[in-house]
């Protein structure tokens, strides 16, 4: 009973609200300009927040307000020519005679469509819907939302490589970068898209399915659909302790009705998940607000291992004073930086993603031998992990040009294709090793099955289909 006296008043206001504007006569809404000038202003207050925290330089600041004053003075003078008097638009009042059948017919219109539209409704919804099932009020994280510096900075240039992409498809990083984008303007739909090119093309990688399950969540308002719910199941085969996945999918549960299994799932989480974490707050309202609905006392959460403890990357203060030193003196810091990382994982030696990120350290500083054998530390703690043995092989390998990889990179990208068979990176260097060696038969088998995988007249296709015919 209380579901239909609320279902008939909110039925009630919203033939209102779509009455009221079809009866009355037509005024003119507010200005876009006035709109846009509102937002630019506060895109500039939060560079000014950025710029004060730290999270911006002084150069990123001034570019960014420039691009944002220059948008102020286009919408100011869009306004400016919005407000000068419209000679077309002031028009006498028609006569109310001259007007009056197309008035009444007008108003029949409306009224009529007001009383079918809820009697279609109602019919559908005895039909389709389900009034006994109980309520959904589980609406997941807030979604990410756009700083104006990022705003600045990409949404001259997304378009651009979403044209690129349209004639080069083959682009798994592009894709990515792309959905990347599109998220961070919260476009998320659009992201929704450009991620399922990429997963399309990634053979199943665990990264790209999590970005496309939380980019489908955001899409539909929160809610884990199917596809998103079977993206997250992507990454828990291959990571079973992905705390996003995890996350989502109890989430699908509660939002099915299914609150005891979610609030099952939620304190799992909770174990694993450290007080300072960036999602906790989040974890914890959900759990309790599970709690209510099912009646029961969730006490004290349980609680992971504190993130302050794990290897940690510059402070804002660091990349500040950064900013004042010569370049001798900041590689010093950078040099310091990593070594104090490489210390505290020899203090903890099971963090694969320290190892992964000690790595990258290396790379930077150029220290390729010191990265491949960091890599192999993180290789031997998740062994099945693709992007991980990727990174080793390309740090045996080095900058190989069109030569083919060294005896112990081919055997990190056979180690590949034995976990992705149709991995497109592995096929080519595993095929490029066997016909440098003189095996044509091996070259031949790995490169037409990578054929396939290449989107026909683009460079890579065309590259290859030459060595195959070169063999």
């Amino acid at each position: 009973m209380i579901f239909a006296l609320a279902a008939a008043l909110l039925t009630a206001l919203a033939v209102a609200v779509v009455l009221v504007p079809v009866l009355r006569r037509h005024r003119r809404g507010p200005a876009r300009a006035d709109y846009d000038l509102t937002v630019y202003r506060d895109q500039l207050r939060e560079l000014e927040s950025d710029r004060a925290r730290g999270l911006v330089s002084a150069e990123q600041e001034e570019a960014a307000r420039t691009e944002i004053e220059r948008r102020m003075l286009r919408a100011a003078r869009a306004r400016e020519a919005a407000q000068e008097p419209d000679a077309e638009t002031e028009a006498e009042p028609v006569d109310a005679r001259a007007r009056g059948p197309s008035a009444w017919r007008r108003r029949a219109w409306a009224l009529g469509l007001g009383l079918c539209i809820p009697a279609l409704a109602a019919g559908v919804y005895a039909s389709l819907g389900s009034p006994g099932l109980p309520g959904r009020p589980f609406a997941g994280i807030e979604r990410p939302a756009a700083t104006a510096e990022a705003t600045a900075a990409i949404s001259e240039s997304v378009e651009q490589l979403a044209a690129r992409l349209r004639s080069d498809p083959g682009d798994l990083d592009g894709w990515v970068l792309l959905g990347r984008s599109y998220v961070v303007l919260q476009r998320y739909a659009e992201a929704a898209d450009a991620l399922r090119q990429a997963a399309a093309l990634s053979g199943d990688d665990p990264d790209v399915a999590g970005m496309l399950g939380e980019a489908v969540v955001w899409a539909n308002g929160g809610v884990v659909v199917p596809e998103a719910a079977g993206a997250f199941r992507q990454v828990l085969e291959a990571r079973p302790d992905d705390p996003a996945a995890r996350f989502h999918l109890a989430l699908a549960r509660a939002q099915a009705g299914q609150v005891r299994d979610a609030y099952e799932m939620w304190l799992a989480l909770a174990a694993d998940t450290p007080a300072d974490a960036a999602w906790r707050g989040d974890l914890e309202a959900l759990i309790r607000q599970a709690a209510g609905v099912l009646d029961v006392e969730p006490g004290e959460l349980p609680q992971g291992p504190s993130l302050a403890d794990a290897p940690t990357g510059p402070t804002a203060d660091d990349v500040a004073a950064a900013a004042d030193m010569s370049p001798e003196e900041r590689m010093e810091m950078i040099r310091g930086m990593v070594e104090g990382l490489a210390a505290r994982l020899e203090e903890n030696p099971d963090d694969a993603e320290g190892w992964r990120r000690l790595a990258r350290s290396y790379a930077v500083l150029g220290e390729a031998a010191k990265a491949a054998e960091t890599l192999r530390r993180a290789v031997e703690l998740a062994p099945d992990d693709l992007e991980t043995l990727h990174a080793y092989a390309r740090a045996l390998a080095g900058d190989l040009g069109s030569s083919a990889p060294p005896p112990e990179a081919v055997l990190v990208y056979e180690r590949i294709l034995a976990l992705a068979p149709d991995d497109g990176a592995a096929l080519w260097f595993v095929g490029l090793a066997a016909a440098d060696r003189g095996d044509v038969a091996a070259a031949r088998v790995h490169w037409e099955r990578l054929l396939p995988l290449l989107a026909p007249g683009t460079e890579e296709h065309e590259a290859l289909r030459t060595a195959l015919d070169g063999l």
